[in-house]
């Protein structure tokens, strides 16, 4: 089954709602799980909009804000936030590069837990090359190809502008196999329900 997630890597709903995800999928032993993930900025770097619109947010205000709102979540799903701590990153786009780079070595989801934790927990600025290499030495990536395209590749084409007109309006949010759009960080019963229902479909539409 193919899952689209999108999410940015300075959204607490967006960590929660991958532990809800995993906690859902353990229910589909049976199923493999194809998920890619897509970014989705909360405050992107105005560099890479011809427009000139500039939005910039502070990540590590806009977490403790919502410290009320998510300490029911965190329980249950094992997070812990530093939210005291918390660097504001502003820009997030090298961390998900990294994400980019593991899944194209086999070591996606692993790097994404690695690169929330990183953030959340240990309260360290992912947007600095520094902390990203040490991510990725801890998951054993291709360090020195990881370099090169942190020193290459252009933000333009790693944000995902393109995703609004597919109708994704906030994060995180969800598409299952290409067809069903769900956001915010659902609880595992609903996330399950959805992926029951994505079984169904595709099962019919394979007859």
């Amino acid at each position: 089954m193919h899952i689209d997630f999108i999410l940015d890597t300075v959204c607490i709903w967006s960590y929660i709602a991958k532990r809800q995800l995993e906690i859902a999928m353990k229910s589909f032993p049976e199923v493999k799980f194809d998920i890619c993930i897509h970014p989705f900025l909360i405050s992107p770097p105005p560099q890479v909009y011809s427009f000139g619109f500039e939005l910039q947010i502070d990540t590590a205000q806009r977490t403790k804000a919502l410290k009320d709102k998510v300490l029911p979540f965190l329980g249950y799903t094992g997070i812990t936030v530093a939210f005291d701590n918390l660097p504001n990153v502003q820009d997030s786009s090298p961390s998900h590069l990294l994400i980019q780079q593991a899944f194209k070595q086999g070591k996606g989801m692993e790097t994404l837990e690695s690169v929330f934790y990183t953030y959340f927990t240990e309260a360290k600025d992912i947007s600095k090359p520094t902390v990203l290499i040490e991510i990725a030495d801890r998951n054993e990536l291709d360090i020195d190809l990881f370099n090169k395209v942190l020193s290459t590749k252009s933000l333009k084409t790693i944000l995902p502008l393109t995703w609004r007109k597919e109708g994704v309006r906030s994060i995180p949010s969800f598409i299952f196999d290409r067809k069903t759009l769900i956001s915010g960080a659902q609880t595992p019963q609903v996330l399950k329900h959805m992926l029951e229902l994505s079984s169904v479909m595709s099962s019919e539409t394979a007859k």
